[in-house]
Formats: C-alpha cells, structure tokens, sequence
C-alpha cells in the first residue's frame, strides 16, 4: 500500500509544479512603466486628492495609502487594489463611481484620463517608488517585533 500513496504523492506534487507563476512573463517591462506612470501621475493625485482621508494618522475605512503595504493590504472593506488586475480593484471602481462610496467623496468624479492612468497603473501592478509621506516607511518584515511576538 506505501508503493501507491507514495506514487499518489508524486503524481500530486509533480502537477503543482506545472502551475504558473503568479506574475506576468512581462513584469519587469510592467513595473518599468507602472513606476513612471506612478511618480508623473498616479502620486500627485493620491496625495492630493485622497492622503488627506487615507493617510498616516487618518484612515477612514482603515485604508492607509502611505505605502504600497498599506494599500495591497487594504482597509475594513477589504483589499483595495487586485495587482495586475484593474477591472477587479475596488479602489478604481470606487473612484469610477461605480461603487459606494463614491471617492473622493463629496467632490467630483476624478478626470477621465486620470482614472485612465490608474487603471494602466494597477495593471501594470501598481508598483510604488516610495512612500508617500514623509517619514512612512514600510515595514520590514525581517524582522520580528514585539507585535508579532506576542500574536505567537
């Protein structure tokens, strides 16, 4: 009986190895052009039209867009963005008005290029060259806090 699962588990193991990588054969070309897309034109909205209520201190919905961490992680309603993946992130169907709550909210529609620009950017994987305020920076998951200790 140990020759058979043992077979079985091979037989397993070999077809998750066939399974593809999570990133594009194009990422490097992607997070390329994301980075560019991101520091012309994605930045300067983010801080100006949306830091104010998703930033440092001040996280309405729990969504922290200071760093890339803090928006693939997400806020209280879930993951904001999908990388790679534009027509699945909340944060661009939020800002097209297509979900409640309109953001920003209280104020109009985001420009049609500018919602363009962020579609192509969270399809090219959203990729971040810093924070985006001044002294935030992103945790180092090297090492193990206190925090961590403790949940263990």
């Amino acid at each position: 009986m140990k020759p058979l699962l043992l077979l079985a588990l091979a037989c397993v193991s070999a077809t998750g190895a066939e399974q593809k990588s999570p990133l594009p054969a194009d990422h490097a070309e992607r997070m390329t052009r994301g980075l560019v897309t991101f520091t012309q034109h994605i930045r300067p909205v983010l801080v100006k039209s949306c830091l104010g209520c998703h930033g440092g201190e001040k996280t309405k919905g729990g969504l922290d867009l200071a760093t890339r961490e803090d928006l693939l992680k997400g806020g209280t309603e879930g993951a904001a963005i999908v990388p790679f993946s534009a027509k699945d992130s909340r944060l661009l169907k939020l800002v097209r008005h297509a979900e409640e709550p309109h953001m920003p909210p209280k104020a109009d529609q985001l420009p049609s290029e500018v919602i363009t620009r962020l579609a192509a950017w969270i399809d090219d994987g959203a990729p971040y060259d810093g924070p985006l305020l001044a002294g935030k920076v992103a945790k180092d998951k090297s090492k193990v806090t206190d925090e961590d200790r403790k949940w263990w």
